[in-house]
């Protein structure tokens, strides 16, 4: 049986890795830097360096805040959350609001609160 020693296996993946970068656009036609460096300790280190324009904003309309907001509620409350559809979505001060309809006076309605920017979950609650 043989066992390749790691620091031996670290070495290999050095020689092969190192200082290896290719560039790339992603679908953003932003231009993507991925960095290779492999040094003799036990870990390989991989880079991921983004040129990105800062006026990118992840969550662009109403349509995608509804379709993230979705994604969050249902493994949280169920398929109930799709009574309280339409689910209504407002922007303010960069933040989307997205709550849905009440169609009774008893009950509350899924609301959540979505960073246009970077698509950071700010609140996320049900009303009683």
């Amino acid at each position: 049986m043989n066992i390749v020693p790691t620091s031996l296996l670290n070495v290999f993946i050095s020689v092969i890795f190192s200082c290896c970068s290719w560039d790339n656009k992603n679908e953003h036609g932003e231009k993507t830097t991925i960095n290779i460096d492999s040094g003799f300790n036990n870990t390989t280190i991989l880079q991921q360096q983004m040129v990105t324009d800062t006026t990118i904003n992840y969550v662009p309309d109403e349509v995608t805040a509804v379709k993230i907001a979705e994604a969050i509620w249902l493994p949280i409350y169920g398929a109930k959350i799709f009574k309280n559809r339409p689910f209504n979505a407002r922007l303010q001060k960069g933040v989307w609001i997205v709550e849905g309809t009440s169609y009774t006076e008893k009950g509350g309605v899924p609301y959540i609160e979505i960073q246009q920017k970077d698509c950071k979950i700010l609140k996320v609650i049900h009303g009683k």
